[in-house]
């Protein structure tokens, strides 16, 4: 079974990948590590802590990093994730707190703790990862693999200057860092969700469920 550390900025898309990674019968989520992206750090903590509640996950939600490593001013996502990035859907406030200690420093801890049995995975900007590995740079050998969601291989982005993607735009520098320092990482570019969509027919089939979940993921993505 695969133990994950997710680091990620949900956002509506982060939150069906978390979904859909709590779902799977061969992973489980060990810890959800949060950084500044589609809205501002508070918001996005604020929405894992949802996602843990509403997807009874038994793991620690640690808050990271909110600007990127230049504190470079970037436009966030909210035009299409809603201003608390889960779609403005009003979920109620969760009573899961956030654990303590620095997300960068719980990556970290974790695979000292658990060497050679987690997998990292990256949602969102890079800024956690590169400061984690500031802090340890042998950290590429304590975690099983990395796998990031982020770049645009052909140029054909979804930023405002059309040929970035959001995730390595918002913080270009820590991107620069996680890729020159951890060899064989496995990316997930933008042209490649492009070219994977859940289809409108997939998503009616999801909504009728009317599970828990799927009336949760369906209330957040009508924006």
């Amino acid at each position: 079974m695969k133990q994950l550390v997710i680091d990620t900025d949900p956002g509506v898309d982060d939150a069906l990948a978390i979904m859909m990674a709590n779902a799977h019968t061969n992973t489980q989520i060990k810890a959800i590590t949060t950084v500044a992206g589609n809205v501002e750090l508070n918001h996005i903590t604020t929405n894992a802590c949802k996602l843990v509640e509403t997807l009874e996950i038994d793991a620690p939600v640690y808050i990271g990093c909110g600007q990127s490593l230049l504190n470079t001013e970037v436009e966030d996502a909210a035009g299409f994730h809603g201003n608390d990035g889960l779609g403005d859907a009003n979920i109620p406030t969760p009573s899961t707190k956030f654990a303590k200690g620095h997300a960068s420093e719980a990556i970290c801890s974790l695979a000292n703790k658990h060497p050679d049995t987690l997998d990292l995975v990256a949602l969102g900007p890079l800024t956690n990862i590169a400061v984690a590995l500031m802090i340890d740079p042998d950290l590429p050998q304590k975690y099983n693999s990395l796998t990031i969601m982020g770049g645009a291989l052909r140029a054909q982005g979804n930023t405002s200057n059309y040929t970035s993607e959001y995730n390595f735009y918002r913080d270009p520098e820590a991107a620069n860092m996680v890729l020159s320092r951890w060899p064989m990482s496995t990316i997930v570019d933008w042209e490649i969700s492009l070219a994977n969509p859940i289809d409108s027919e997939n998503l009616s089939k999801l909504f009728a469920l009317k599970s828990k979940h799927s009336c949760f993921f369906e209330k957040i993505s009508r924006k």
